[in-house]
């Protein structure tokens, strides 16, 4: 639930890749969305975030702000995730 409220805040999630599936993985490149976080990797948790950090200026992560928000607004809320999902090829 934090994963999706992170993203309808318009905000970056940090994942930790248990292997797990994440919705419309077809559709959406995941790893230009959050910080990804392998979990063999997982102690590097502070480094990682602090890295994409530093990768980023402030018109870099408004933008990927704005396009998190985007993102859930127009494929994860309720009607339009089902609205996607069913319509797949």
């Amino acid at each position: 639930t934090r994963f999706y409220e992170t993203l309808a805040m318009g905000r970056i999630p940090v994942f930790v890749n248990t292997d797990c599936l994440l919705p419309l993985e077809n559709k959406i490149n995941w790893k230009e969305h959050l910080v990804w976080v392998e979990y063999n990797e997982r102690h590097l948790i502070a480094e990682k975030i602090d890295n994409f950090h530093k990768r980023h200026d402030n018109l870099s992560l408004n933008k990927l702000f704005l396009a998190n928000r985007k993102l859930w607004k127009e494929h994860l809320q309720l009607f339009p995730f089902f609205n996607t999902f069913l319509n797949e090829d």
